[in-house]
């Protein structure tokens, strides 16, 4: 059985009966990656970074939020292929949506997008409609464009990506079971699949939402996104983390299979910058 939340530490899962491993990774393409399970393999350990989003351009005072990290063992065929989706980073321009399920800010002003969900599929592709999504690590919520309310981006990953709360107005993170919602002045689109983050045409500067699991909501004008959710439904036994602001989750930054290179992490200044795009490792 899998299991969600932080319960346990990633160093109590590890690649089972080999005593010599091997790590493949993914990083960024914008597009669906395919991996196929080699000869003798039935059982894999998948880590997992979502994407790190950006602040707002002119809102040099807050953060975008951070990526999620997901770890656990997954039950695999050999000779079968596996879908790696790896997610996009949030930045402050006019995108419709990143790869991931990022939400856009399909706007001429400049808060930051939502940043995508990393995530492994069974199935032809790594649309949820053809194929079964395994597990996932949230991607963080866009900064908004307005210090004076301290607008961070919710970070993702967890089984509740993180809340954002900015002044009068809440957007609040993807759950286990439903998209994130907002209040306050909020009126952006939860259009798109399940795992796609709010996204606003109308309200000027209003952060995305995170991809995830389920996204999460987008924010009021000028404020920010809160991030989409971590999953491990489909992982014989998983853990997933929420970061913290545009801090990944230190069971994922301190992880010996991190990368580095900052995947995962949201931006914390403002002006034409961007997050830190995510990352995933299989380990067999």
């Amino acid at each position: 059985m899998a299991l969600i939340g932080t319960i346990g530490t990633p160093s109590m899962i590890s690649s089972p009966l080999r005593a010599s491993r091997t790590d493949v990774t993914f990083t960024y393409t914008g597009a669906s990656q395919a991996w196929t399970v080699p000869a003798g393999i039935d059982i894999i350990v998948a880590h997992l970074w979502g994407g790190g989003a950006s602040s707002g351009y002119h809102a040099t005072a807050v953060y975008g939020g951070a990526g999620g990290f997901t770890t656990g063992l997954l039950q695999v065929t050999p000779g079968e292929i596996l879908r790696v989706m790896v997610g996009g980073r949030g930045e402050n321009s006019q995108d419709s949506e990143v790869y991931g399920g990022g939400g856009g800010v399909d706007h001429a002003y400049n808060s930051s997008t939502g940043a995508g969900r990393s995530a492994i599929f069974r199935g032809p592709d790594t649309n949820i409609s053809n194929s079964t999504e395994l597990c996932t690590a949230g991607g963080g919520g866009g900064g908004g464009e307005d210090s004076s309310n301290n607008a961070h981006g919710g970070a993702g990953g967890g089984i509740r990506g993180a809340d954002t709360i900015n002044g009068t107005s809440i957007a609040y993170g993807g759950t286990q079971t439903a998209k994130g919602g907002h209040s306050g002045n909020a009126n952006g689109d939860l259009g798109g699949d399940r795992c796609r983050g709010g996204h606003n045409g109308t309200v000027p500067a209003s952060g995305g939402g995170g991809g995830g699991y389920y996204g999460g909501g987008d924010g009021a004008q000028d404020e920010a996104g809160a991030g989409g959710s971590g999953y491990v439904g489909g992982m014989i036994y998983g853990l997933t983390f929420q970061g913290a602001f545009n801090v990944i989750p230190p069971e994922g930054s301190n992880h010996t299979k991190y990368p580095g290179s900052s995947y995962g992490a949201g931006q914390t200044t403002g002006g034409a910058e961007v997050g830190n795009h995510g990352v995933v490792v299989i380990e067999y």
